[in-house]
Parts: structure tokens; sequence; C-alpha cells
């Protein structure tokens, strides 16, 4: 033991890693010397006491370290990962991340001692924020580039660039201000977004070499360059704005030149919560976006001029008239002030309908699928030019609803104000464009949840091919000591360990689907009533529960732990949304047959009949860009170390591989809604009972696998069952040497993804030699075959997962070779 303890800290030494040993008991802790160095304070303290740990601890993170302390106490989890922030003795922040875990329990069952580990990830939390900054100026960028593209008015414009940029780049207030050509060389504020509260009255900026345009935007106007304000506490030049700034959450600021013909007209001002919050790739990314900028105010002057001049030929009634009358594009006269259909052409009578005196006794909110009120206003805008092109959904006369995309722009005729209007039906181009949204957003998904699938899965590959011995020895120890005997202790911990972080990595496997699940007959009412009582407890009193579960519901064919844990995972997003003002938690179950359009809307919904189980909330809900991406890997909209992102792509790969469907229904501050569905089975719940086999095994059993370790663990374990082993590392030598003697060996087990050979292709070539050698097959990733496909072909008769067990390779060695029986318990 002093060895391996030596040999710990050697490890710990080169991970960069500190250590500490809290006892419970006598509120002593131990922290190591490189824990005391991420400190600052000698190794005099090594031994402290708990209240010195909340004096390093930065205070707003004491939930993040103690809270969790408190669970291992109620024995609620046996394992803790924090992140938080360190005070060190010099007053420096720095980040860590602690690894805990229970080692000692007195009489009673209380934890009374925990160690763990520390690492320093100061620089590494540094750049991600760098990295998070970036993508949200690179987002910012990108949302703007959308809203110049389709910009039709300049202050509308300015003030959706105001708004983008507050809300995609994360920063506290953007304004924009234009340089006037008054005696005070004044800057003058024409739109702003986020948290202005009243302090752009207060600016009275000029762009003059005066006090008051020596700030950032009086500078960058001035000269024409990106300018800033690094801490507004302490720059003499932000003086005069500093207490109103100050007031507002602002910290620093950023001012970007707007330019035209290298003649500056203003400036976008961007300001932060953060000092220091502007860096050189990031002030980048802002220039480029105020440029984009300044283009698209100039092209919306532009095109406004050109308006004004085509104005000239719209005063022409006559020619206009001719135009309305001949031409096949559907035409209405509109009156902006009531809505009223003054004049419709022969291609609209076709296309609603109704003829040209039944539409002039009708008003356009007749037609328009908006009410009334947001038609007239949506006129309203035409109507002052602030826009001219929209899509609507528009009725006939025959009942049928189609989408038209709608130009209207104001006209004089006879003396009066009105709109013309050209209607273009879009129906089948909008209907395209949405198949082809669906079709690439489901590629999409498909895509991310394969590629991270394929990773995990060769993940898991090599973390069970390193547990297998790991877990084989432990056992073969247990079976040379007594129940009595520490030691016997020591290696059931380390067994129980394994298998710990075997079911962890199959849980990693779930969402992408890549994990071998026994399914069975499960009723889904049983698993319900056992998830809500392991959660009432969890869930506060503000919280109420409604159930309406219909108990004569059908079983279905699953995993009963996964579908616990699907339960357990949507019960507990919704409770979540509801922690802070309580709310109503409704669970309901029961049978349905899907409707055409069901099905329509969701093509794998294939069989007659399903469960539908239904879990909503009243809380937070969520946006239809949440929505979209609720079910990736990885997607959260938690708060950081409130949430993976994992839960819910792992449950919609649950669903999936059961060949059901999960959907979810939710509007922003009206709670969610997520619909399950499981297709349904007619057999009943069958008890299983387990044949007992007494006896000892022997015969021959080639045993071949590319890991050295799992080789030696194994042939261990088949000769403590009573065999002799022949044990091969390459396949083709396992080839040769079964041909030379076939008769020799009784049993193959061959692991299945090799180098040189698999496991399958190995089976096959021994059935030619000997067709009835059988085979067991071993693997550390059940994606790799299908085990219904590949047993009883080419010798195929059991599957081991890894991390092997003492006794899974015993039963499955039983079942194939029945006159060699070893009894399963004698190797528990």
């Amino acid at each position: 033991m002093n060895t391996d303890t030596e040999r710990l800290k050697l490890i710990l030494s080169t991970a960069n890693e500190g250590y500490w040993d809290w006892n419970l008991a006598t509120d002593k802790l131990y922290l190591s010397p490189r824990f005391l160095e991420f400190t600052g304070y000698s190794s005099d303290t090594a031994e402290v006491d708990s209240a010195f740990m909340q004096m390093i601890i930065h205070p707003d993170d004491h939930h993040k370290f103690f809270f969790p302390a408190q669970n291992f106490f109620q024995d609620k989890q046996k394992t803790s990962i924090i992140t938080c922030r360190m005070i060190s003795k010099s007053g420096t922040i720095r980040w860590i991340e602690s690894r805990s875990n229970i080692v000692e329990h007195d009489k009673e069952g209380n934890v009374v001692r925990m160690v763990g580990t520390v690492v320093d990830i100061t620089d590494r939390k540094q750049a991600e924020d760098e990295l998070h900054k970036l993508n949200r100026a690179l987002l910012a960028i990108s949302n703007c580039n959308q809203a110049l593209l389709h910009a039709d008015n300049e202050m509308d414009l300015l003030r959706n660039i105001c708004r983008i940029v507050v809300e995609a780049g994360g920063y506290r207030m953007a304004w924009v201000g234009y340089a006037e050509d008054d005696k005070e060389k004044s800057v003058r504020p024409v739109a702003q977004a986020g948290f202005e509260d009243g302090y752009l009255e207060t600016l009275m900026i000029s762009w003059a070499d005066v006090e008051r345009g020596r700030g950032p935007t009086g500078r960058a106007i001035r000269t024409g360059k990106p300018c800033s304000t690094k801490n507004m506490f302490v720059d003499p030049e932000f003086s005069p704005w500093r207490l109103e700034a100050i007031k507002r959450g602002y910290s620093s600021a950023l001012s970007l030149p707007l330019k035209a013909d290298d003649k500056v007209f203003g400036a976008l001002s961007i300001y932060s919560p953060l000092l220091e919050a502007f860096h050189a790739e990031e002030n980048k990314l802002l220039t480029a976006l105020a440029d984009n900028l300044a283009y698209g105010i100039m092209m919306l002057r532009n095109r406004k001029a050109r308006e004004l001049a085509e104005d000239e030929l719209r005063q022409s009634e006559a020619r206009y008239r001719s135009l309305f009358q001949n031409k096949q594009t559907v035409m209405l006269i509109i009156d902006p002030m009531d809505g009223r259909i003054v004049d419709a052409n022969p291609a609209a009578e076709k296309f609603y309908g109704w003829d040209q005196a039944e539409l002039c006794q009708m008003k356009i909110s007749q037609i328009n699928m908006l009410t009334g009120q947001e038609v007239l206003s949506e006129m309203e805008l035409a109507r002052h030019e602030k826009r001219n092109f929209f899509t609507f959904r528009h009725c006939r006369a025959d009942g049928s609803v189609r989408d038209v995309e709608v130009f209207s722009a104001p006209i004089i005729i006879a003396g009066r104000s009105l709109l013309y209007s050209i209607i273009n039906d879009i129906t089948e181009r909008e209907r395209a464009k949405e198949r082809k949204e669906q079709l690439e957003l489901h590629l999409r998904k498909s895509q991310r949840i394969e590629t991270i699938g394929t990773l995990a899965g060769g993940i898991a590959h090599d973390l069970n091919n390193i547990l297998t011995p790991i877990l084989g020895y432990a056992e073969l120890g247990m079976l040379e000591l007594t129940e009595q005997e520490s030691l016997h202790e020591y290696f059931s911990e380390i067994s129980q360990a394994v298998m710990r972080a075997q079911s962890l990595v199959s849980q990693i496997l779930l969402f992408s689907r890549a994990q071998e699940s026994t399914p069975t007959i499960v009723s889904v009412q049983a698993v319900l009533a056992e998830a809500l009582k392991l959660l009432r407890p969890s869930i506060p009193v503000t919280i109420t529960i409604e159930q309406h579960i219909d108990k004569s519901c059908r079983n279905i064919l699953a995993d009963s732990s996964q579908i616990h844990q699907v339960i357990v995972n949507l019960c507990t997003n919704a409770f979540q949304a509801m922690e802070e003002f309580g709310g109503l938690l409704t669970i309901e179950l029961k049978e349905i047959n899907p409707s055409a359009d069901l099905k329509a809307q969701y093509l794998d919904l294939q069989a007659e009949t399903y469960l539908q189980l239904s879990i909503s909330d009243t809380g937070t809900g969520m946006d239809e860009a949440t929505m979209e991406r609720i079910f990736e890997p990885f997607f959260t909209t938690k708060s950081v170390n409130k949430g993976t992102g994992l839960g819910l792509s792992v449950v919609h790969g649950i669903i999936t591989n059961l060949k059901g469907k999960i959907s979810v229904e939710a509007q922003p501050g009206k709670g969610s809604t997520f619909l399950v569905y499981f297709p349904v089975v007619n057999d009943q719940i069958v008890k299983k009972t387990i044949k007992k086999t007494p006896g000892k095994g022997h015969g021959h059993i080639l045993l071949v696998d590319d890991d050295p370790a799992l080789l030696r663990v194994m042939t261990k374990m088949i000769v403590k069952i009573g065999f002799t082993v022949q044990a091969l590392k390459f396949p083709f030598q396992a080839v040769e040497l079964f041909k030379q003697n076939p008769e020799k060996f009784d049993l193959l087990i061959t692991d299945l993804i090799m180098p040189e050979m698999t496991g399958i292709e190995l089976a096959e070539e021994l059935q030619k030699t000997k067709a009835r050698i059988p085979v067991i097959l071993m693997t550390g990733y059940g994606k790799d075959f299908d085990p219904a496909m590949l047993r009883n072909c080419y010798g195929i008769r059991q599957f081991l997962n890894k991390p092997v067990k003492l006794k899974d390779v015993a039963v499955a060695i039983n079942e194939l070779l029945p006159s060699n029986q070893v009894a399963p318990n004698s190797v528990s």
C-alpha cells in the first residue's frame, strides 16, 4: 500500500493536480503541497479546517463547493465534480475543478471521510470565455448581415442592428449617433437597444476636440478609427459621463465610425458591463459589422432617392388603368383608411373566385387571415412606405387558403390616396421550402448524433477493454479470499467501481443508440408509479402533481431501466422549469390510434396502436429556436453546472431505438409539454426463472483477443472455472492452429474487433474446418453488431459485453457446453 500511495502521489504530481483529505469527524483537512501552491499559502497550513476552505473559496461559489458536500453527508451521491473560483493568499482569483469521493463511513453508516483532487483550470476558463465572446460577435455579424439584406427603412434598420448587437453579442447597451454639422459639432442619438434608462438624454456628446468630444464616440467620429474606453471607472477622458454610466452598469465601451466615401457621418457605440471587454479579435469583427452597417445605410438612402424619382411614373391614372385591367397578375386597389377593396382586376376574380362586384363589397380583412386591426397596421406601413413586401395567407371563395406574397405601395387615383397591391401565389413554393427545411434539419440532427455516437462508441470500446482485466482480477482475487479478510473487501470495492464505470459508459452510448439493451415486457404504469415515488421528495411543495393514468393500457417492449430514465429526466426538467414560482406538473398516459394527420406529421409512427405519455408543466416554456435544438447532444438552456445537455438527447435516443417518437410543444412563459409515443405489445409480463446448474467444467477452449492484458485475465478466469485454454493474440495463428487439430477444441471465445481479422471472420473461417464448434463473441461497443442478426451464424451462439464478469463467462459456457456445466453461484 505504501508503494501504491507513493505511486499515486507521483501520478498526481505529474498530472499537475493537488489533492485533499477531509476527516468530517474532526473537521480537519489535509491539503497537498500542490493544492497549497494554488492557494499561495505555505506548507505550515497543510492541515486546516472547513473555515479555511470557506475563506479561500469565492463566496459566490460556496453553494457549489459546500452544498455537494452536504449531499455527501446525506449519502445522496457518491461522486462530486464541481468547478468554482478560489481566492489565493494574494487576492488573485483562480478557477479550479474539484473531484471528490466518499472513502469511509462509521458504524452507523454516516460519512466520516472524503478525499478529492484539485486542478487549476484558470487558463482554460479564460480561453473558453474568449472563444465564447468571439462566437457571440460572429453571431451578431451574421444576424446583422441578414437584417441588412432585408432592410427597407433606415430607422428600422438602425434599431434592429442595435438590438441584434445587444442580444446576440451579450452587451449591455448599443446606440447609433449621427454627426451634426452645427456650431457645437454635436452627436445626435438616433437609435438604441439594451438597458439605456435615459442615459442618452444626458450625453451632450460633441465630435469636436473639446472635453465632451474626447470620449470614445467623439474620438471615433473625429478620427475615423475605432476608439474604446477600457475602464470607465478610472479613464479621465470619460469623466463627463462616468456617474451616469456606472449607475446603469456600464464598465467599458467601444465606438466604431460609420463612413461613406471616407467621410464619417456617425458612430456605432457598444457598452459592456465588463471591464476591458473588447479585445483585438473582437474589435476586428465589430469593425466589420460597423462597415457593413454604414454600407447598408447608404444603400437605403440611395434607394429612397430612386423611389422618389420613380414616383412621377405612378401619377398617370390612365396608363395605370390599362395596365391594371390587362395584366395577368392578381391586382387589387385598396383604401388604406378602412381596408375596403376599391377595385379588382380580372386575374383577381379568377384567383379568389368572387366577381369584381362582390370583391368591391368586401374589405381586405375578409380575405386576409390576420385580424382586422393587424391588416390595418400592415396597410399603414405600406401607405407610409415603411414596408412594401408582405407575406400573408388569403382565403378564397371555395374555402381554400393560399400563401401569397404581396407588393403594396401608395397611389393617387382621382385625387384619392389608395394602395395598389400585386398578389403572387407562393403556396407551392412555401410548401416545398418547408419540406426542404424539415429534411435538412433532420439530416443535420442525424449527422450530429451519428458523429458524436461514433466518437462515444470508440471511447467505450477502449474503456471496456481496459475495465475487463481490472474486473477479472478483482473477481479472481475475491475467490482466493474469505469474506472476512480485508483484501476481499478491497477487491469487492474495485469490482463495484468497475461496474459503476461500465454503467456510465452505457449512459453515454444511449443518446447515439449505440448501447445494446435487453428488451422485456414493461408496464409503463408501474414504472411511472416507481419513478414518481422516487421523485416526489425532491420536488418543491409549491409544485402540484396531477396524474391521469389509464391503468388498462397495454405493455410495451423495452428496457425498464431506460423507461425509468425517460420518465425521471422529463419530470425533472418539468419541475426545474417551475422551481422559482411553483406550478402544476401534469402526467397523462393513454392508448391512441394515430390519426392520418399525426402519421403524416411523424413518419416514424407506423404501428397501429401507441401509448401516449404526456408530461406538461406550467413553467418558463421555450421559444421556437430552442425547440428546434432541444434534442441535440450537449445543447442546454440551463446555467453553468446546472446541466450537461445530454439528458434529452439520451431520451431521444431511447425512444427512437424503441421505434417510438418524442415531440415538444411550448410557448415562452406558458410552459411545455413533451409527448412520447411507445408502440404497444399484447404480451403479458412473465417472471423469469433461473436454472441452477451444478458441477465442475472441463474441456479445451480457444481464446483469441488482440489485447494482451485481456488475454491474461480471461485465461485465468476460464482456468478458474475448470477449463484448459489456448490463448492467442493473432487471429491468423488461431486459424493455423485450429486447422492442425480441429477436434482438440470444444469452444471458441473471440473478440469482435481485431486488427488482422474480425471475430466474425475468424468464426466463419473455423466453420470451414469443423462446422459445429460453438462460438462466444466478445465486444466493448454495442453498435459493432446486431445480436439478433448474428446469432447462430458461423457458430456464434452467445455474446459477452465488456467488461466481462466471471459469472457471465461461466453462464455462457454452461449454455454452449451442457455436459461441462459450471455453477454460476460458485463464481459469483
